[in-house]
């Protein structure tokens, strides 16, 4: 549809939902205007502000101009659709997309969007895979993007590609992630979940709810056992402080 260079690699894969309906996983190029007005207008508003960082009723013409502009190269874009038993496009399920930081460079800036009803069902996974082989093949090594700080999911993602974070403040961490050569079939995210996803640790310390109570946990601790330990001997008479100890101080 869009690779100039590599007519051969605009492969079209398949994506099977929880409710056994299909989408198709393909480039994303100008024809794709109307759904890409469609797939946000299918977003909540939460899902639209960790995507754009504010709240936004609508895309503006030049939001749609961007979008839709992908030349396979600089810009490269991938959509989920949902087809019928015909192969026909029914909507859009969602879009991923990156774009050089610096005409030509090899590094690029990530979205992935996935319609607040069909989130949890792997779309985000089928099209980051494509999009991750994609932008390998033209010459794209890593990705680079921004995401709030309540937006666990995208900080999971980056984290199972091993990115590195850096806190910006105001609520945004920035990743940068190398993206693997790409081997074998499958996710490619899935291949190179060698870190534990845990969003929390990629926090700074005063944000982050462990840093407040974790010291504390084992003096908590000592506390209860000391506590039970005691109120087992009462229970048994061997409490170390009897009632005739009682009597005899008084």
């Amino acid at each position: 549809m869009f690779d100039r260079f590599n007519p051969d690699r605009q492969i079209v894969t398949y994506h099977r939902l929880a409710d056994g309906s299909v989408c198709r996983i393909r480039p994303s190029g100008a024809a794709d205007r109307a759904l890409l007005q469609e797939c946000f207008e299918a977003l909540s508003p939460e899902s639209q502000r960790m995507r754009f960082f504010t709240n936004k009723r609508s895309l503006t013409a030049q939001e749609l101009d961007l979008f839709s502009g992908a030349d396979g190269y600089d810009h490269i874009a991938i959509a989920a659709v949902r087809i019928d038993a015909s192969g026909r496009e029914l909507g859009p399920l969602g879009f991923a997309r990156c774009l050089r930081l610096a005409p030509g460079g090899d590094s690029a800036e990530l979205s992935v969007t996935v319609a607040d009803r069909f989130q949890g069902q792997g779309i985000g996974s089928a099209l980051l895979s494509r999009l991750m082989d994609a932008a390998y093949a033209q010459g794209i090594r890593r990705f680079r993007f921004e995401v709030l700080v309540e937006n666990r999911g995208m900080r999971q993602l980056a984290q199972r590609l091993g990115g590195e974070a850096r806190w910006l403040g105001e609520g945004i961490v920035e990743y940068d992630c190398a993206l693997p050569e790409p081997a074998g079939t499958g996710p490619a995210a899935d291949r190179h979940r060698t870190v534990p996803a845990d969003p929390d640790r990629d926090l700074p310390w005063y944000l982050d709810p462990g840093a407040w109570i974790d010291p504390w946990t084992h003096v908590w601790q000592a506390w209860v056992q000391a506590a039970n330990e005691d109120l087992g001997n009462w229970l048994n008479g061997e409490s170390l402080v009897t009632a005739r100890d009682w009597r005899d101080a008084a």
